[in-house]
């Protein structure tokens, strides 16, 4: 009796540790995917602000002026579109200048325009070149302003950004895939004997295995219970600390994560115990006891 109970120890023992080890290996997981997630809804909201500005010639006919309005309008660059008069550009640069300099106008000195952001699709230095471009030649456009050596920067270093986390997401993503297997190899070793000992007693191959795969299986969901707990705790610390930065984790972002750490969790571990159980059931008794 003292002996069973030390078996059936040894056995919760190993399924916690395992559990473990697999509950902290989704949970770097999970938060890489979140970073990933973060640093896409960033990139997303950077890029959504790049645009140019297209002031309008004040001198030209009212028709070149609606004109203009129309293809802006109609654009399909065009993700937001703000026109102002020259009174608001006039408040909006004495408040970018602190005031200084505001009664050195006798008349008011700028012209109407409009503030163009595009979309995604257009937003990199080459596209805006071009619709700069076919702006400019159109009647009633007095100046496109267009800060292309920002736009590119941006670009690089977003890109940068998105490359460097794909590669890690990538890489943890194969750390992580023979860590659980390790993990899950080493359970199943430990009652290498028992199954021995079922096929040497007539057991099916499918009927050995079943109870192994259904307990990977469960040790994945498990562990991966474990893992979100970490992940929704760390993300709860962050909104204590920094507000700001959760602004970029949508909660349908945070949902999709929580779900993949129980998909992987639970396949990874499942196939992993599928295979470390095939694998002694092709042994026989010397390779196994040797």
């Amino acid at each position: 009796m003292k002996r069973k109970s030390k078996n059936q120890y040894s056995f919760r023992g190993s399924r916690l540790i395992t559990m473990v080890s697999v509950a902290l290996v989704l949970a770097v997981l999970g938060i890489v995917a979140l970073t990933g997630l973060t640093a896409r809804g960033v990139t997303e909201s950077v890029r959504g602000n790049i645009g140019f500005v297209v002031m309008v010639d004040d001198t030209a006919p009212k028709e070149s002026a609606d004109s203009l309005d129309k293809v802006l309008r109609a654009a399909p660059y065009v993700a937001e579109l703000t026109y102002s008069t020259p009174a608001q550009v006039y408040e909006r640069w004495k408040e970018m200048s602190g005031g200084e300099g505001a009664d050195v106008f006798d008349v008011n000195p700028f012209m109407p325009e409009y503030d163009v952001k595009v979309r995604q699709p257009w937003a990199d230095a080459d596209s805006l070149g071009a619709i700069a471009g076919e702006l400019s030649e159109m009647t009633g456009v007095f100046d496109v302003k267009l800060h292309a050596d920002m736009v590119g920067s941006i670009n690089r270093t977003l890109n940068s950004m998105m490359l460097i986390l794909l590669v890690l997401a990538g890489a943890l993503t194969l750390v992580s895939v023979v860590l659980i297997n390790n993990t899950v190899r080493l359970e199943v070793y430990s009652r290498r004997h028992l199954i021995h000992t079922m096929k040497y007693v007539g057991a099916t191959p499918g009927f050995i295995r079943r109870p192994y795969i259904l307990a990977g299986l469960l040790t994945g969901i498990a562990g991966a219970a474990v893992a979100s707990v970490c992940v929704v705790g760390l993300l709860c610390y962050i909104n204590t600390v920094n507000p700001a930065v959760m602004q970029a984790v949508t909660v349908a972002g945070v949902v999709w994560v929580i779900v993949g750490l129980f998909v992987v969790g639970g396949l990874l571990c499942a196939a992993a115990s599928w295979f470390s159980t095939s694998r002694y059931l092709r042994k026989n008794c010397d390779e196994i006891f040797s």
